[in-house]
């Protein structure tokens, strides 16, 4: 006899490729996360410093802080959910592709899709809030000079 192994070895053989497949799809899918998350603080704060005089004229002629605040996060938000929604229907209309990798699920998951719109939106207002933060804290007369 040559090669004799116990049932739970023989299992972990045969699943070895696909526990590989879902591991590496499961580490490029938080790559993606990141991503997304520095992509959207990265344009985000690009617009805010781009836009710190228009910024303080509006603080200038009486907008508060939350207003400001409130401004800079729906642009955020704006971004991640054009994503999302690419996202989602890119996902939709590609899922009969991968479904023979797919183990009793359907191609098109929507608790997976809810819980990943949720995750998204939650990166977005984290990625958004720093520089939303640093435009509402802003001085209006320093921000008149900045241009």
């Amino acid at each position: 006899m040559f090669d004799v192994r116990t049932q739970v070895e023989q299992i972990d053989a045969t699943l070895s490729q696909q526990r590989l497949f879902a591991t590496l799809t499961s580490a490029f899918g938080l790559l993606a996360l990141v991503l997304a998350s520095v992509g959207i603080y990265g344009i985000i704060s690009g617009s805010v410093a781009s836009r710190i005089g228009e910024i303080g004229v509006r603080m200038a002629l009486g907008a508060g802080r939350p207003q400001v605040l409130r401004m800079i996060l729906r642009e955020a938000f704006g971004l991640a959910g054009l994503g999302v929604g690419i996202g989602v229907a890119t996902a939709a209309g590609l899922g009969k592709y991968v479904s023979s990798f797919l183990y009793e699920l359907t191609p098109f998951d929507p608790l997976t899709a809810a819980i990943v719109v949720v995750l998204m939106l939650g990166v977005a207002l984290l990625s958004g809030w720093w520089p939303a933060r640093f435009a509402s804290r802003l001085d209006p007369m320093q921000a008149l000079r900045h241009d």
